[in-house]
């Protein structure tokens, strides 16, 4: 007597179950890994800041207490602030300019570049704007570090949008934007409402724009001993 032969393929229903569960784990992982994507971003961005906070704070150790200025002259020759920086940024490139996105901007350091930036949007100095009241024009003359009254609220470099296109990063915060006429942001770049700063003290925190909604508010964070 023959033994019936048993098949080995999967019947219909369980080709779709397995599909189905497929699917499932999909639906529970991808969002996952968008997730830890995006924060990996954001930490990404955040030791950026705290390492320029630091290389503003070697400068002015290496130049008599003085901070970089924001360019020369009226402040929008050259060096700029970020080129004044490469120094005491790691790693180090040089002068060299490293291609990073698709319209061909270079940059002078990877430290420079914001992850949270989409690509095509970045600016060729730096997708991290320098507070122009601290980081200033050669006119007005560099501040003194040791003049500072509370350097752990005083907000030295922060990712920065004009408001024309704030999906767009720009080098520099106006000196106007605590009163509210500067042609900048602070961008909450993925961080809906809040925005990273890096501080004259070296720390990094975030700041809710909430927190940022007078103009005297903003003084407290972005003028000088207000």
């Amino acid at each position: 007597m023959k033994t019936p032969r048993t098949s080995a393929a999967f019947t219909l229903i369980e080709l779709l179950t397995v599909i189905a569960i497929i699917g499932i784990l999909a639906a529970i992982i991808i969002p996952t890994v968008g997730k830890v994507r995006e924060s990996a971003k954001r930490s990404k961005s955040l030791s950026n800041l705290r390492q320029i906070a630091v290389a503003i704070n070697l400068h002015a150790g290496e130049n008599r207490g003085k901070y970089p200025l924001q360019g020369g002259g009226a402040g929008f020759d050259s060096p700029l602030w970020p080129a004044r920086l490469l120094p005491y940024l790691s790693p180090k490139v040089g002068t060299g300019k490293i291609y990073h996105d698709s319209t061909t901007v270079d940059m002078q350091n990877p430290v420079l570049l914001d992850p949270m930036v989409a690509d095509g949007k970045h600016h060729s100095a730096s997708d991290y704007g320098a507070n122009a009241s601290v980081i200033r024009s050669e006119n007005d003359g560099a501040i003194d570090a040791s003049t500072l009254a509370q350097p752990s609220r005083l907000v030295l470099v922060t990712p920065t949008a004009p408001n024309a296109d704030l999906t767009k990063a720009t080098w520099y915060l106006g000196r106007g934007y605590a009163g509210g006429t500067a042609s900048q942001s602070p961008s909450d770049r993925g961080n809906p409402g809040t925005i990273m700063c890096g501080f004259a003290d070296g720390h990094v925190a975030t700041l809710k724009l909430a927190d940022l909604a007078t103009n005297e508010d903003k003084r407290q964070y972005f003028v000088p001993n207000p």
